[in-house]
């Protein structure tokens, strides 16, 4: 019986050994979950806050150039900061009006009687992008003179013919009136006057 008693105490010195290796082995690949306030800092440390952006200097535009049909209008954007790029939206009476996204504004019989605006948008990296309107023009009116809109006829709101070599105008109606190739049209006969004709007998 002691011969097994000594065993016995040897095997358990023997497994209590290599458990307390196992343990000392493992030891190094133990780890412990972070508290709640570590953790936090590491996910705050891994934002990254954008700046606000700046703003923009602007000024209201304005609008230059005759307000007569045939006539072009100018947007004049101001002071705004420097580097600012522009777009520009023309209206009438306050309606977009078709592909009007230049400077200028070239204007058609079909704006006459209408009132103009433009809209100015400046861009610039890092700043915020700003919209600015102007006042609407007065009301857009028809010259009393201009230019034949082809080799024999007048724009259909100056109807007069002036035939320059003559220095004689034509009415809509009279006799000679489709024959004549016009230099000058005019919108009343007073225009025509003024200008220095007369009127066709016939």
């Amino acid at each position: 019986m002691g011969i097994f008693t000594r065993a016995r105490t040897i095997g358990v010195a023997l497994t209590g050994v290599l458990v307390a290796s196992v343990i000392a082995l493992a030891a190094p690949t133990v780890s412990y979950a972070a508290t709640p306030t570590a953790q936090s800092a590491s996910a705050t440390a891994g934002i990254v806050i954008a700046a606000a952006p700046h703003k923009l200097k602007t000024s209201t535009p304005t609008i230059s150039g005759t307000r007569q049909v045939t006539k072009t209008l100018t947007a004049k954007t101001g002071t705004w900061t420097k580097g600012t790029t522009f777009t520009y939206k023309w209206y009438a009476n306050g309606k977009a009006i078709s592909k009007a996204t230049k400077k200028t504004l070239k204007l058609s019989a079909t704006l006459a009687g209408k009132k103009i605006s433009v809209k100015v948008t400046g861009k610039k990296s890092g700043y915020k992008t700003v919209s600015k309107t102007s006042k609407k023009t007065a009301t857009i009116g028809y010259p009393s003179r201009t230019k034949p809109v082809s080799a024999w006829n007048c724009p259909a709101w100056a109807p007069i013919k002036g035939n320059a070599s003559s220095m004689i105008y034509h009415m809509p109606g009279q006799r000679f009136y489709k024959a004549t190739k016009p230099e000058d049209c005019f919108r009343t006969q007073g225009a025509a006057v003024s200008a220095g004709y007369r009127k066709a007998k016939v």
